[in-house]
């Protein structure tokens, strides 16, 4: 004799009714992406900031080469 058993798992989908209003999360979306998009810029001036100041720095040093 075998016993069968079985387990049914129903999940609820809380979603499936439509919201009203505005959507949950959109200002706090909004926020991060606009932080997030200045600390990139500023990551990027940073950057080239650095880079055009080696460059002098290198240039500087090939010019004083160039007189010795």
């Amino acid at each position: 004799m075998e016993i069968i058993i079985c387990f049914v798992v129903v999940t609820i989908n809380k979603n499936a009714v439509a919201k009203k209003g505005r959507e949950k999360n959109t200002l706090n979306k909004e926020k991060h992406t606009k932080l997030m998009n200045r600390k990139k810029n500023k990551l990027k001036k940073e950057k080239a900031l650095r880079a055009s100041r080696l460059k002098a720095i290198i240039t500087k040093a090939n010019d004083q080469k160039e007189k010795e």
